[in-house]
């Protein structure tokens, strides 16, 4: 038995952006940063991050809920940031991701992701991991920028 802050807990920045961050601004962070950071995932990535982005984007495929949807999708888009090899930009999205992970936006998620979403979203997945098995960074950040737009465009409706 350990006694202590539990790892998985919103640290206290993480839950003050929890509080005052709303979607829209989640979104705007997420559309400035990871199509960037998928170009760089271009460059950097080894051979396993590719096979694993691929087998994450096929979680997602195979996923049977919203939930699990959302599960897979946040492990695909970690992972992209985590094969970018910079841990300060990696840093920022895992708070974006906290706040991703809240209960307002679980309501938004899940009132937004509708099967055939789910399915324009695999398939940018998919192309967006194809762009960096590639090594093609111009595309798979205008892919990502793509796939965030989308993301946006249904949450907020």
């Amino acid at each position: 038995t350990f006694a202590g802050r539990n790892p998985a807990a919103p640290d206290d920045n993480a839950r003050g952006l929890m509080t005052l961050s709303s979607p829209a601004e989640v979104m705007e962070v997420r559309l400035i940063l990871e199509p960037r950071v998928a170009a760089l995932a271009t460059l950097r990535a080894s051979a396993a991050e590719v096979a694993e982005m691929a087998r994450l984007a096929a979680a997602c495929s195979e996923a049977g809920d919203v939930s699990a949807f959302e599960q897979a999708d946040g492990r695909l888009h970690r992972s992209i940031a985590a094969a970018a090899r910079n841990s300060m930009l990696l840093n920022l999205l895992d708070q974006v991701d906290t706040v991703r992970r809240s209960e307002l936006w679980g309501r938004l998620k899940a009132a937004s992701l509708t099967s055939e979403r789910r399915q324009v979203y695999i398939r940018q997945h998919e192309r967006i991991v194809a762009a960096i098995r590639d090594r093609l960074s111009d595309q798979a950040s205008r892919r990502m920028e793509e796939h965030l737009l989308a993301v946006q465009r249904h949450l907020l409706r």
